[in-house]
């Protein structure tokens, strides 16, 4: 035993000397000795026997050490009792062993830094090891930061429509950055039509919910799409507390590799494992996998196709606040300027994933039509309360989505078409002379580019050269040409020389608006009280308030009650009353409004014989409406055959169009029409010079043809 002397021990009877027993410094500390004693009979020798036992710190010896008892066995029944002893010596120990541990930098030691133990014997006894009295040193190094880098991935064999790389590995030098030798995985996320509208948001947790503090996690829907989790928009909150400092743990980890197309995911996709880094390398390993589940692209169509691509930005999150022993930082949002990274002003949802080996990551495909209505993904994290590797519903703490973009409604207008994005925001392209596109510029754009600063857009109606959005909360703003005072703003260019106005400005004095409808030069809305509201151009009384004097701002269509849909034309404008019957008012010098007549009406007149109307179009020269039966009956200009009934001759009345029965929606053009089937087919009529109606040839139709190769279009 180290720091004992070397003592002589004695033991003797009746005079007689007895054997010398030797305990040196590293010698076992155990004694049984048997000594003879001889009494006048042989046959009644007595035993001496040596007893030894710890000796605690105190008068005997300071620093503790043995107590070695002795004495004859006179009971012969070989224990040296407490009453035989007649001897007691101590073997005191030089010094108390100490142990000291010091922060030990990256370096020679410990590559990536870690913990110094230092030991050895207290010779001065002030309690302290001093550096004179180290006599070992090990070192406890900690295994390299795992890191995580993502960087754009432009359009190539990795990811047709170009998407994000992640390269990860251990930081092995530990600079803090991860070289290109360090690189022990990549995977790539690519473009698709992902996007969310799912909404988290996390706070401190309160003092009472967990022992070492945490976060409280709230998720639902974004029902107002102001970009931000309300409380009442709130529909599930969770706790996630963090672990007892200190406690040992290993680094929760997830890969993922891309699946092409075949019988896992038809249209290719991503296989995601998940696991615990047991062996602390820095890397997943295949006997660390704990799950893995497959995310698959949808099959309705890719990012440009009206939407922007969704992103998921990784980072490593340092020991701190958010997480005490460091993990990942997970940023998503919608690249809004199509630039393939997401930048600090699209993050619309951050969480995080801590390491301490008791958290865990599960994503699985959401299902079609619950929070997200063309599916997504979901993600579930938890921490593993039962300790078996494996994340159990019961543990999932909380639960965020990724949902798919898609695009809710196009309209096209003179020279440009704008399409409605599922998160609320809005695509345009085409010609933006007048700054119809919205993005700030007057640019012409052949690809869809973002409408600046646009969210929570339920309705877009594209008109001429203007362009009008519709929000949940029922106001409005326009952009574009404004020289007759079709922006609603208030004020109106010189018609002369009208500027452009390439960012939105608000509708005034619009509260309740529920549809809207962008004409050539005006707009009208209608209201949650069944009125209608109309602004811009009135030379031909389209406005609908017995006047012909243009108006800046909304102004009320007299008589008109009861409406739940308008549609604002060249020079007129109709109405689908909740009845079913129709309205129209405006310029009629092709019998456009439908009373019979060529007579201008500068307020509503009915339509003959429509009763049972659910959908309304108006056209430069026509009108359409669809009927609850899934016939058409149009009305007005037939020079191109745009009514469809099989002559070019104009009609002051409704007439049927022929072969559709079940049509579910209608939109009238420049001499052409088109409906929306039940089946999701389209069928068109009517002008086909420049191959409008979509039928592969150039040929004027004077009854719906198919459009060819469209699809399945039903919602």
């Amino acid at each position: 035993m180290r720091g004992l002397s070397a003592v002589s021990v004695a033991a003797g009877g009746g005079g007689g000397g007895g054997p010398i027993f030797e305990m040196k410094r590293g010698a076992a500390v155990v004694f049984i000795v048997g000594l003879v004693f001889f009494g006048c009979d042989d046959s009644e020798a007595i035993n001496s026997l040596v007893r030894t036992e710890a000796e605690p710190a105190g008068a005997n010896c300071p620093a503790g050490g043995l107590a070695v008892h002795s004495g004859p066995d006179t009971n012969r029944n070989g224990v040296l009792d407490a009453s035989e002893v007649q001897n007691t010596s101590y073997i005191c120990s030089e010094a108390t062993l100490l142990i000291k541990t010091s922060p030990e930098p990256a370096g020679a030691n410990c590559p990536a830094g870690g913990l110094a133990v230092h030991s050895g014997p207290d010779t001065n006894r002030n309690g302290v090891l001093d550096a004179s009295e180290v006599q070992n040193t090990s070192y406890i190094c900690s295994e390299a930061t795992l890191l995580i880098k993502t960087s754009p991935e432009p359009a190539g064999a990795n990811c047709p429509a170009g998407g994000t790389r992640i390269d990860s590995g251990a930081d092995d030098n530990g600079n803090g950055v991860l070289d290109s030798d360090e690189i022990d995985s990549t995977s790539y996320v690519c473009n698709g039509t992902d996007g969310l509208n799912t909404l988290v948001r996390q706070e401190d947790a309160d003092a009472g919910d967990c022992a070492y503090g945490g976060r409280l996690v709230h998720s639902g829907l974004d029902v107002n799409g102001n970009g931000y989790l309300d409380d009442d928009e709130i529909s599930q909150t969770s706790v996630v507390c963090n672990g007892e400092p200190g406690a040992p743990g290993a680094t929760s980890m997830f890969r993922m590799t891309a699946v092409p197309a075949g019988n896992v995911c038809p249209a290719g996709g991503y296989r995601i494992d998940s696991g615990t880094d047991t062996d602390d390398d820095g890397v997943l390993d295949v006997g660390e996998v704990t799950s893995t589940s497959y995310v698959c692209h949808g099959q309705d169509g890719s990012g440009s196709s009206g939407g922007h691509d969704a992103l998921v930005e990784t980072t490593a999150e340092p020991a701190g606040s958010n997480c005490p022993a460091g993990g990942y930082r997970i940023d998503s949002g919608t690249d809004t300027d199509d630039d393939g990274v997401l930048d600090a002003g699209e993050v619309t949802s951050t969480s995080y994933v801590c390491n301490g080996g008791s958290v865990m990551i599960r994503t699985s495909n959401a299902q079609w039509g619950g929070v997200c209505p063309r599916g997504g993904v979901r993600i579930q994290t938890c921490t593993d309360d039962n300790g078996d590797g494996v994340l159990d519903d019961s543990e999932v703490d909380q639960t965020q989505y990724v949902c798919n973009l898609y695009t809710v409604q196009v309209s096209a207008g003179g020279y440009h078409t704008c399409v409605l994005v599922s998160n609320g925001t809005l695509r345009c392209w085409g010609m933006k002379s007048f700054g119809q596109l919205g993005d700030g510029t007057t640019t012409e754009r052949h690809t869809p580019v973002a409408v600046n600063s646009l969210t929570g857009v339920v309705q877009v109606s594209a008109g001429n050269a203007h362009t009008c959005a519709l929000f949940g909360d029922g106001s409005a703003k326009c952009w574009g040409r404004n020289d007759l005072g079709q922006l609603g703003s208030g004020v109106t260019d010189d018609g002369s020389s009208p500027a452009p106005h390439p960012v939105p400005v608000d509708v005034v004095n619009l509260t309740g608006a529920v549809q809207i409808s962008a004409g050539f030069s005006h707009t009208c809305v209608v209201l949650s009280d069944g009125t209608a509201r109309c602004w811009g151009d009135n030379y031909s009384g389209t406005l609908g308030n017995g006047s012909t004097t243009d108006s800046v701002t909304p102004v009320v269509v007299s008589g008109l009650t009861g409406a739940v849909q308008i549609s604002a034309g060249y020079d007129h404008t109709c109405a689908v009353l909740g009845d079913g019957t129709a309205r129209c008012w405006g310029g009629n010098y092709t019998y456009q409004l439908g009373d019979g007549t060529k007579t201008g009406r500068h307020t509503p007149v009915s339509v003959l014989g429509i009763t049972d109307a659910v959908e309304i179009a108006a056209g430069d020269w026509d009108t359409c409406a669809v009927l609850s039966s899934g016939g058409v009956k149009c009305w007005g200009g037939n020079y191109a055959g745009e009514l469809g009934n099989g002559t070019t001759t104009p009609s002051g009345t409704p007439v049927d169009v022929l072969g559709i029965t079940d049509a579910v929606g209608i939109t009238a053009g420049y001499e052409s029409e088109c409906a929306l089937m039940g089946d999701g087919t389209i069928k068109c009529w009517g002008d086909n010079a420049n191959g409008q109606l979509g039928d592969g040839s150039r040929t004027e139709r004077h009854t719906p043809t198919d459009v060819y190769d469209i699809g399945d279009l039903a919602p």
